[in-house]
């Protein structure tokens, strides 16, 4: 069978790993009401997946292959007012020259010179909006806008958000107020697929397409609480009358689901769907403060628990004859995955490696230890096997957002640490566990394995020494996030443990 000719990446938004019926345990326990999701989770290849428990790190490693700190985008996210963006080459910039390359969605990469931006990291076109989140009627953002007359003029962007209209590359606009921002980049991305349908058929034009579709959902809105379309609350009445929280979560996530069902039909209609290789994933853990659900894993989003880092994650239309691996993977390893699957060769210097079963690979030898960190709060995860070396999992968040329940256990629905299992407590700034045995991190195995517990740390301190030589994050900002985390508690190995 030949390789996929098209690439489709559908990337949802702090959707957590107990958001899907096939991760909550038991089985059918998440009850949203998203059954196209359920069954494509359900009924594809899963990836055995880790991220970073943010946007802008795992977004920069999923395009360009990278481990964020190698980047020097993993400490924290990038806000307006860094000059800041991907330095190295992403995802479209390395596909042959017959794709069409296209991004729908949220950027979150960096927006402050023109250098940064979608189209001219790859992309041909870009409509979206640059930063962490946007109110999704207004297409406004909390966060500080970095416009034209901030930002240098000349700037080949398309964006709907900060000033509430839409501009594509030709400088047309068209209002879009009140319109829910998740409708509007699904009628986008169709729109690609539409003209790329009706346009690919000529002998001069490219014959592939690349299109990224980011969506806004099911990040929470301004407020901190998710914003949903009205007509879709009470869709579950069920849900909604043992949780509100919860039930408007399911609002936003039942419009979601039947938004990547019209991508899908779309896809399907203009005869597009049975040649492309399509990856559906969430960047990161959920937040139960907004009504997704991590359960029954331990943490959530800001944390390098599992409820922060392992997400959703599948591939439809896997070559015939082709198989994951079952493998731990992190986001890096996304980009060589895709590369394998369409048999085009993983460009030089791309750190991370295919999750595909290799045929050819000789079986054996050690299991490469994983490393995920943010160097300048000194916490991250470390994996070997078997086992898993949490450093600092909180981050400090749980201290800054007055939420201890960010290090323990938060079932559909808890609304404040009151309904949230907590463990007894400040979080020990380092524990080890067997996820073979203990996926949901509650047995801690440090003091009764101390040799692997040094070998681990050793791991991770000396890629946070390499990951500090190119940290850049918080270098713009002229100080660690003093202002959103008060830093990490000192951990040390001593005789004791």
């Amino acid at each position: 069978m030949r390789p996929p000719l098209h690439i489709i990446l559908l990337v949802i938004d702090d959707f957590g790993f107990g958001d899907t019926s096939t991760s909550a345990p038991p089985p059918g326990s998440s009850n949203l009401s998203t059954p196209f999701l359920n069954d494509l989770f359900s009924s594809n290849p899963a990836i055995n997946l880790r991220t970073y428990p943010q946007c802008t790190p795992s977004r920069a490693s999923l395009l360009t292959g990278n481990a964020a700190e190698r980047e020097g985008l993993s400490h924290y996210v990038l806000v307006n007012g860094q000059d800041l963006g991907v330095e190295s080459a992403l995802l479209p910039a390395y596909l042959p020259a017959e794709f069409e390359k296209h991004l729908v969605g949220k950027w979150h990469l960096g927006h402050a010179r023109e250098e940064y931006i979608p189209t001219e990291k790859g992309f041909d076109t870009f409509k979206g909006f640059y930063l962490g989140a946007t109110d999704f009627f207004s297409h406004r953002s909390d966060e500080l806008c970095c416009c034209n007359e901030t930002c240098g003029p000349g700037r080949k962007v398309t964006k709907y958000t900060n000033n509430a209209t839409y501009t594509d590359l030709a400088g047309h606009k068209g209002g879009m107020e009140g319109v829910y921002a998740a409708d509007y980049v699904t009628r986008d991305a169709i729109s690609v697929i539409e003209k790329f349908s009706s346009s690919s058929s000529g002998p001069s034009s490219p014959s592939r397409l690349f299109l990224e579709v980011a969506f806004p959902s099911t990040h929470a809105g301004p407020t901190g609480a998710p914003q949903y379309k009205p007509t879709d609350l009470g869709v579950n009445p069920e849900i909604l009358s043992r949780s509100e929280l919860r039930g408007q979560f399911d609002a936003m996530a039942s419009n979601l689901d039947a938004n990547i069902e019209s991508i899908f039909s779309s896809l399907s209609q203009h005869a597009l769907l049975s040649d492309s290789l399509v990856v559906v994933l969430s960047d990161n853990g959920g937040e139960p403060s907004a009504g997704a659900s991590n359960y029954p894993l331990r943490g959530e989003k800001f944390t390098y628990f599992e409820g922060g880092i392992r997400v959703p994650a599948a591939v439809v239309n896997l070559p015939r004859g082709r198989e994951l691996s079952g493998r731990l993977g992190t986001m890096r390893d996304v980009l060589p995955t895709i590369f394998d699957a369409l048999d085009v060769a993983v460009p030089d210097g791309v750190e991370g490696s295919s999750l595909l079963l290799d045929d050819g690979a000789e079986e054996g030898g050690p299991e490469p230890k994983t490393v995920l960190l943010d160097p300048v709060l000194s916490c991250g995860a470390v994996f070997s096997s078997r086992y898993k070396l949490v450093v600092n999992g909180t981050c400090g968040y749980d201290r800054a957002f007055g939420k201890p329940s960010m290090g323990g256990w938060s079932k559909p629905g808890d609304a404040d640490d009151a309904d949230a299992e907590v463990p007894p407590g400040p979080v020990p700034p380092l524990l080890l566990f067997d996820l073979r045995a203990d996926p949901e991190e509650r047995d801690d195995l440090a003091r009764t394995h101390p040799a692997l517990l040094r070998d681990l740390v050793g791991a991770f301190e000396e890629r946070k020494a390499e990951a500090m030589l190119v940290e850049r994050q918080s270098k713009a900002r002229g100080e660690p996030i003093a202002d959103v985390t008060p830093g990490p508690p000192e951990y040390k190995i001593g005789p004791t443990l």
